[in-house]
């Protein structure tokens, strides 16, 4: 599978791992990332960059840079996100983290917090961090609930789960030109399944030394 920089994350139910460290994930030049399990790869637009700093990571400006991808079909699911916010959205002002096909279930920061969005708002107890790289994971078991977890650490959690449909996803903007946000990612994991707060913590601390944590 590659995982070679990281290979004691959890695989179980693992289908996408994006890794600006990875070779095999991405080159360090063109626009193609390649998933380190089989199919959903994906494409940088608009010019995101590539640092090889903290081992590799990607630049996104903010103004029109995303990554497209596709998605298959989720009635459960986790997304890993280890990402550098330069700017923190207040307010009523909305920036996205993963947009995904006809909106079912997205995932953005609103009010200065991270959001879950799935029929309804269900914001983090933590603010945003700026200008520090942050492990941030949100979970959804079906017909259970949705939690979002920071620096392996459960800090919310809802009694309210929405599917996501399969088909065109993007990262770090919605319908391509809204809500563009301005980060650094150095790394993008999904799984088909709810991973629990143990295996949350154990993906953390596996990665974490990298941004240093």
């Amino acid at each position: 599978m590659g995982l070679k920089h990281h290979p004691r994350v959890v695989t179980n139910g693992m289908f996408l791992y994006y890794d600006a460290a990875n070779t095999r994930s991405y080159s360090g030049s063109g626009v193609t990332i390649n998933n380190l399990f089989s199919g959903f790869g994906c494409t940088l637009v608009n010019g995101p960059t590539y640092s090889s700093n903290n081992s590799g990571y990607f630049s996104f400006d903010g103004t029109n840079d995303f990554a497209q991808l596709t998605l298959p079909a989720l009635t459960s699911w986790s997304f890993s996100f280890w990402i550098y916010n330069h700017t923190v959205p207040s307010g009523a002002t909305e920036k996205q983290l993963l947009s995904t096909n006809s909106d079912p279930t997205g995932l953005s920061m609103l009010s200065s917090k991270y959001n879950i969005w799935n029929g309804t708002t269900n914001l983090s107890n933590s603010s945003i961090g700026q200008s520090v790289w942050t492990n941030v994971v949100f979970t959804n078991a079906s017909g259970v609930g949705s939690s979002i977890f920071l620096d392996g650490a459960l800090d919310a959690s809802f009694n309210t789960s929405n599917q996501i449909y399969a088909g065109p996803a993007q990262l770090l903007a919605i319908l391509s030109t809204f809500r563009n946000h301005q980060a650094f990612l150095g790394s993008f994991m999904g799984y088909s399944r709810s991973i629990t707060a143990l295996e949350v913590l154990q993906n953390y601390r596996a990665t974490k030394k990298r941004y240093g944590k």
